[in-house]
């Protein structure tokens, strides 16, 4: 796989318009948008924005293949749903323009001239590890033989480019690996006898799709209120990073009211000057950016492979749906990244700390997030989730507020919105995420005059500890 390839788009949510939050393993929703489904010449750019919803893992490969087929969809939707958490809308980013692995077979003359071509029905970089050979047939023609290393298709007796074509594409007996195509002037050449070829240039599908195009699928996500975490694994874009933190801010403010944060990561071969670097115009309560990269199993050869931060963003998600949103995300371990990139000394860790960006390190043996933390430099919005109970107190309260329309503006409506938004806020001071909490009525006598109805809340986080000091007195013995 192709380490900066650019890949799926994901957005998760937690408890979207519920008033009562629940304890334990929230039901998370992942909103996922991709380059290109699988299925070979068929993709039309008007599909982009559709939206699909996947329940199961299984399901997941159903609909865009298994990972290890080369479906990039289901490999970084495989990353979040290791965790055992989640429901996936899909919903794909087409570029016109996609990139496609291909062979060239060429006519028998003194001076080759292209005549077919033939490119894979799989939209991603593991297209490259198609071989076709070419050789004389058993009886007239030739014998044309696909294979993938687990696949083999063998298409024989064929006699110029035209039959090449039309065994190839066939819908019942044709090839599951490739089509062909070529140019009808040339329908009539001959093949060489002798040609093999591996498939080359396909790259995780639409190898360049356009910045335009994921600033289209952010404009289609606004209409999903439920979002509340945003990623593109492997889009290492700085110019997209700063949309997704646009984007977010756009949802999130008083009008949209659809919080929610974005994920993103850097690529290899970066130093740590460099690195460090990265958040210097993105900070924002709504943007998180990871350092690192790590090793994931490469789901083609199960080898250990090295993949950039950009793409480890999905196992952060993953692991942020598993669990209640109240967590601290601190010192969790990611059980499906074996090793990281670099293994920073501490001096290094406060360094990428203080610009505001998501660390990993390696504790007993397993991959650990120092620090689950946000590029903003309040300290109050450092956390991401304080961020997200702030959120879910938000939506609440929103919510509450949204009900309350056309009820009269008296104190008993007070005392039915502040037993509303009471039970979510009871809920959370019972599991530890808050340690009290007011919720008061602000309406004046003006306010009922213009028919506003005005409800605030007060709450006191319980902050996670994060640095321990010791101190050790040797004291004179007496």
């Amino acid at each position: 796989m192709a380490q900066n390839s650019r890949a799926p788009f994901y957005e998760v949510t937690v408890n979207p318009d519920g008033l009562q939050i629940l304890p334990g393993t929230p039901a998370d929703v992942l909103f996922l948008m991709a380059p290109a489904k699988k299925g070979g010449g068929t993709i039309d750019a008007n599909g982009a924005g559709q939206v699909k919803f996947v329940t199961t893992k299984a399901n997941l490969e159903a609909e865009y293949g298994a990972a290890n087929t080369g479906s990039l969809m289901s490999f970084y939707g495989s990353l979040v749903y290791d965790y055992g958490s989640g429901i996936i809308k899909t919903c794909r980013v087409v570029n016109d323009q996609y990139a496609q692995a291909f062979a060239e077979f060429v006519n028998d003359d003194p001076y080759p001239t292209v005549v077919l071509t033939l490119k894979s029905k799989q939209y991603s970089d593991f297209a490259n590890n198609i071989f076709v050979d070419v050789e004389e047939g058993s009886q007239v023609g030739v014998l044309v033989t696909i294979y993938d290393g687990v696949t083999t298709e063998a298409f024989d007796n064929l006699t110029d480019v035209e039959s090449v074509a039309t065994a190839i594409n066939s819908a019942t007996t044709g090839s599951k690996l490739v089509y062909a195509e070529y140019n009808e002037n040339d329908a009539d050449a001959e093949l060489a006898n002798a040609i093999a070829t591996q498939l080359s240039g396909g790259d995780s599908g639409d190898t360049n799709v356009p910045t335009t195009a994921y600033v289209a699928a952010l404009s289609k996500a606004e209409m999903h209120k439920d979002v509340t975490l945003v990623i593109a694994p492997g889009v290492e874009d700085a110019t997209f990073h700063n949309l997704i933190k646009s984007h977010c801010e756009l949802m999130s403010n008083k009008k949209n009211k659809a919080y929610r944060t974005g994920f993103v990561g850097c690529g290899l071969d970066l130093d740590i000057e460099e690195r460090l670097q990265l958040t210097a115009t993105l900070g924002s309560e709504r943007l998180c950016y990871l350092a690192q990269g790590g090793y994931l199993i490469n789901p083609v050869d199960a080898s250990k492979t090295l993949y950039p931060a950009s793409v480890l963003i999905a196992c952060i998600a993953g692991k942020i749906m598993s669990q209640a949103f109240y967590t601290p995300v601190i010192y969790s371990s990611l059980s499906n990244v074996l090793d990281i990139e670099f293994r920073w000394d501490s001096d290094t860790q406060d360094l990428v700390h203080q610009e505001n960006m998501i660390s990993l390190d390696i504790q007993g043996g397993q991959v650990i997030i120092i620090d689950c933390i946000t590029t903003s430099d309040v300290s109050a919005y450092e956390d991401i989730h304080l961020m997200r109970i702030y959120d879910q107190v938000s939506r609440d309260v929103g919510n509450t507020l949204r009900l309350s329309i056309g009820r009269p503006n008296s104190d008993a409506t007070f005392t039915w919105a502040k037993g509303l938004v009471t039970r979510s806020l009871t809920t959370l001071k019972n599991v530890g995420a808050i340690a009290s909490f007011n919720v008061l009525n602000e309406t004046t006598s003006d306010d009922k005059l213009l028919k506003n109805f005005r409800l605030k809340v007060e709450i006191e986080p319980i902050l996670p500890i994060k640095y321990g000091y010791g101190q050790i007195d040797l004291l004179p013995p007496s």
